[in-house]
């Protein structure tokens, strides 16, 4: 029997979890040259001189997380407090998922 999407990221490892948000996010943007090793945890998204973002990317950060965990994101100030970390996805992402 095959798990379901929401079973996976209930056992998928934290660490694996945000290692598929860090690389969400650089191909999601087009982020050339940089490594999922590369993005902190805590790192702040949107004032990383790593990443670059701007509020554009935010809308798009929002649809590919959307897409890629199967979450919903409808509001826009809740969306600023998920995109400020990894951390805060990936914590918005488990809690979409218990």
């Amino acid at each position: 029997m095959s798990l379901t999407f929401g079973e996976k990221i209930k056992n998928m490892t934290a660490e694996d979890l945000r290692y598929r948000i860090k690389k969400m996010i650089i191909e999601t943007l087009k982020i050339p040259d940089v490594k999922p090793e590369a993005i902190g945890d805590d790192e702040m998204i949107f004032e990383s001189e790593l990443l670059g973002l701007d509020s554009l990317d935010g809308l798009e950060l929002v649809m590919g997380i959307q897409k890629e965990f199967s979450v919903v994101i409808d509001d826009q100030s809740h969306a600023h407090t998920i995109l400020q970390t990894v951390n805060s996805i990936a914590g918005f992402v488990e809690s979409q998922h218990d």
